[in-house]
């Protein structure tokens, strides 16, 4: 028997109030179909505006459902109360933003520690250097964000991922920071933990990167547009460039 997806969303939707009464809301979301397993790497692509981020949101429970259902690890979380969805995503959830979410009084080493501590993880300073060098920041533990360029500070917040050890990882644009060598190698990093057992689910605007996941979904105005298995960087391309025709 298949394993049940880490991830499932059926008929997903989400709205937006108009800032006016007079006007219809703003679909971001259109009955999106998606899951991803244990093990595998799923990238979502689009256009500007169309949903990516919204669909990452929903699926980690941050952004509520307009319509459809949400299971993460087999549960409905239109079911679950606030606290238990915190209480879920700090055990098993992983996240990398496009803003980086680093505590400005904290210096890198602390910040990246502080997911793991308190989920009750153990997780000690030789773990950290391992985590740090892992993301190229040796010898940066001590120095505090805003000391730190912003694919640092990128760095730091993958450090974290890596060191709570969770089930699944939601990144948006993780590598948006970066130079091509260090996405790449951010990729890479990426790619293991999900061949170590994680689920790694990615917004990502570079489709060089985004044909190294093991599916790729482009995602058009809130809907799939298309779902593609391995592809090569040229299938990803022509079927992004069928976007725009």
């Amino acid at each position: 028997m298949a394993s049940q997806p880490l991830v499932q969303a059926n008929g997903l939707a989400k709205s937006y109030s108009a800032p006016r009464r007079t006007a219809s809301p703003t679909m971001a979301l259109r009955g999106v179909d998606f899951a991803a397993n244990a093990g595998e790497v799923v990238a979502v692509v689009g256009p500007s505006g169309s949903g990516k981020t919204t669909l990452l949101y929903c699926l980690a429970g941050l952004e509520p459902a307009t319509a459809g259902q949400i299971r993460l690890f087999g549960a409905d979380l239109g079911t679950l109360t606030g606290d238990r969805q915190a209480d879920l995503r700090s055990q098993h959830v992983g996240f990398v933003f496009q803003r980086f979410n680093l505590i400005g009084s904290l210096d890198a080493e602390a910040n990246a520690m502080l997911p793991a501590q308190m989920a009750g993880k153990r997780v000690d300073r030789d773990a950290a250097a391992a985590a740090f060098a892992q993301v190229g920041l040796r010898g940066r533990a001590r120095f505090l964000p805003r000391e730190l360029s912003g694919g640092e500070q990128q760095r730091v917040a993958l450090a974290r991922v890596f060191l709570a050890r969770p089930a699944i990882v939601f990144a948006d644009e993780p590598t948006g920071s970066l130079d091509t060598r260090t996405g790449r190698e951010v990729m890479d990093l990426l790619v293991k933990t999900a061949q170590d057992g994680a689920c790694v689910v990615m917004v990502t605007h570079d489709l060089d990167l985004a044909a190294l996941a093991d599916r790729v979904v482009i995602l058009v105005d809130g809907s799939i547009h298309a779902h593609l298995s391995a592809p090569s960087p040229a299938q990803l391309l022509d079927a992004f460039q069928q976007v725009d025709r």
